[in-house]
């Protein structure tokens, strides 16, 4: 299992924020649309992917755009990974990023993707939400051929049936617990490589477009979401050395990766070693009809100790669900 590190206070690897002045020297009312999938609930749980394709003669030296979503969203280009947001605001203050993609296009065919959650009933207190929503914009001075992939029509959307909400109460955790749901995941029915240009995408209904975007500033803002631009650097993202296994139940594991033997079952408790803000990520293969649970806290309950009783805080315990089938 790989452990991916953030701080706030680097710039996200292969990440180019751009400075404000771009962003003051564009029209305060945006050309771009805020989209969604066709048939999908505004306000409900729901993960929901869009897709964009389209051709560039040459590819710029910078090709900066601006891009945003309600309520969480990662941007993709030709299948890798440019941005994650946005930072965290209110509806007066919706922030968006400001991006170069430059180093991720190609001459010719080029592929923009985007997976937008919305947590519904289960959103973290902290995050404020109108309805879901995706935008990106790019500049006037674009070239020509790059403008179709300004968010409105030609964009594709579809809801993510694998995905349902796991809950955790505060039960669970024994003490108040303000963040979102953990996710269950049907690997059957997920849409493996929905990034990458190669994906067949015909089975996609065309994105609803929606109002244009428009910032803080604009007179007679058509859309609720305000825009201003992100005001802190996007996050690092490092790997972390491998989590020592502490607990094996049901086979001697020693290190990782294993095999889990054929109708097996296997537990383990593994220990990062100290206080990370990260995105465990799980690699796996084979294993058709299997269910695995993963689950993550700051710390540990000692058998028949009372709440509160191990360490100062006692929040986390996240879980998700993933029935592999693929």
């Amino acid at each position: 299992m790989l452990v991916w590190s953030t701080s706030r206070r680097t710039f996200l690897s292969g990440l180019a924020l751009l400075s404000a002045p771009w962003a003051r020297a564009q029209s305060p009312r945006w050309q771009a649309r805020w989209i969604s999938v066709a048939g999908a609930s505004a306000f409900e749980y729901g993960v929901h992917h869009f897709r964009r394709a389209f051709a560039l003669s040459t590819v710029p030296a910078h090709f900066p755009v601006r891009v945003s979503a309600d309520q969480r969203y990662e941007l993709y280009v030709n299948g890798r990974r440019v941005a994650r947001g946005p930072a965290r605001g209110d509806l007066n203050h919706w922030r968006f990023e400001t991006v170069d993609l430059a180093p991720f296009l190609q001459a010719g065919r080029n592929v923009a993707a985007a997976v937008v959650w919305n947590f519904g009933r289960h959103t973290p207190e902290a995050q404020q939400t109108y309805q879901t929503g995706f935008v990106l914009e790019v500049p006037a001075d674009a070239p020509r051929d790059a403008m179709a992939l300004r968010t409105g029509p030609g964009w594709k959307g579809w809801t993510n049936p694998a995905y349902s909400p796991l809950p955790v109460t505060f039960q669970q955790v024994r003490g108040y617990f303000v963040v979102g749901p953990g996710d269950r995941v049907e690997g059957a029915r997920y849409p493996w490589d929905w990034e990458k240009p190669e994906f067949d995408d015909t089975a996609w209904s065309e994105a609803v477009a929606g109002p244009n975007a428009g910032m803080r500033d604009a007179t007679d803002s058509p859309s609720r979401w305000m825009l201003v631009p992100r005001p802190i650097p996007a996050m690092e993202e490092a790997q972390e050395p491998p989590m020592k296994i502490r607990v094996s139940e049901g086979a001697a594991v020693s290190a990782l990766p294993f095999t889990v033997p054929a109708g097996g079952r296997v537990r383990l408790i593994l220990d990062q070693g100290q206080l990370t803000t990260a995105y465990p990520e799980l690699t796996v293969s084979g294993g058709k009809g299997a269910q695995i649970r993963l689950g993550y806290a700051e710390s540990l309950y000692e058998k028949g100790a009372p709440p509160r009783r191990q360490g100062q805080s006692q929040r986390g315990g996240r879980q998700g669900v993933h029935r592999l089938l693929r």
